[in-house]
């Protein structure tokens, strides 16, 4: 009656096997990546930093639709002078 209950091999990845391995060798997997790191750290911070952007600013007048008709109303550009205060002589 034993037999029945004998575990059967099924073929398929062993992940018990893999995690042995690699507790085994945790000493080398880490020091591979502190040297990694620190390579890497060494050539990032001798880079000579390149700053680039762009901008595009789009001014665009407010449209608005005459409650009297349909003709839509846009209002001119202001000068920049007539909204300065200046002071008068005194």
């Amino acid at each position: 009656m034993n037999s029945q209950f004998e575990e059967i091999e099924e073929p398929g990845i062993d992940l018990h096997k893999y995690y042995i391995v690699l507790r085994k060798h945790r000493f080398l997997i880490m020091a591979c990546l502190v040297f990694y790191v620190a390579i890497n750290l060494y050539f990032t911070l001798r880079m000579v930093p390149i700053y680039q952007s762009s901008t595009t600013l789009l001014f665009d007048p407010p449209r608005t639709k005459s409650p009297f008709s349909e003709n839509i109303l846009t209002t001119r550009p202001t000068q920049a002078s007539t909204l300065l205060l200046k002071p008068t002589p005194g």
